[in-house]
């Protein structure tokens, strides 16, 4: 996604001006002279043969951007709802369902979004680097969404003394 972007970025002003006065005047300039110039060293104003190329990278570059961000935020909805795309499919027609009957569909395996989110990349980590970076460690919750510490592996569950003293470190 990022690349998309960057391409878009570094095509955007030669694509805009593959149609601006500039162009136009840079085109009137060589049909007076007979040889391509461009009219400023630093122009970012292309000669017709770099017109298409130009114009082809931008297009891609956003449509492949635009659409790997519409990816990135339905995966991360379905994190944030513990839904996999099968799932998505299934709740989606039992939700339609419940709302015909006029009565409310609650996805039995979401324990919200913070809890779908640690499911998934566990709660160690800051939640931008959990993302970025590869893990190595055994998941901290078991695959079946159990609220409390019962959800959590027994290496990861506080044991019934450590959770007496750090209640008693509440204030």
């Amino acid at each position: 996604h990022t690349g998309m972007m960057y391409g878009v970025c570094i095509t955007y002003v030669p694509f805009v001006n593959t149609s601006g006065p500039l162009y136009r005047s840079q085109v009137d300039q060589f049909r007076r002279t007979g040889h391509w110039e461009r009219m400023h060293a630093d122009s970012m104003v292309p000669f017709p043969r770099e017109k298409m190329p130009i114009s082809l990278a931008f297009m891609i570059c956003l449509a492949v951007g635009i659409a790997v961000a519409f990816l990135g935020g339905f995966h991360l909805y379905l994190t944030l709802t513990a839904q996999t795309t099968i799932e998505f499919h299934g709740n989606w027609m039992s939700a339609r369902k419940a709302r015909k009957a006029k009565r409310k569909w609650i996805n039995p395996y979401s324990l919200g979004a913070r809890r779908n989110w640690q499911q998934v990349f566990g709660s160690r980590l800051n939640p931008f680097l959990a993302v970025l970076l590869p893990s190595t460690r055994q998941p901290e919750y078991l695959p079946l969404p159990i609220a409390g510490e019962q959800g959590k592996r027994p290496e990861f569950r506080l044991s019934a003394s450590k959770m007496h003293s750090v209640e008693d470190h509440i204030v």
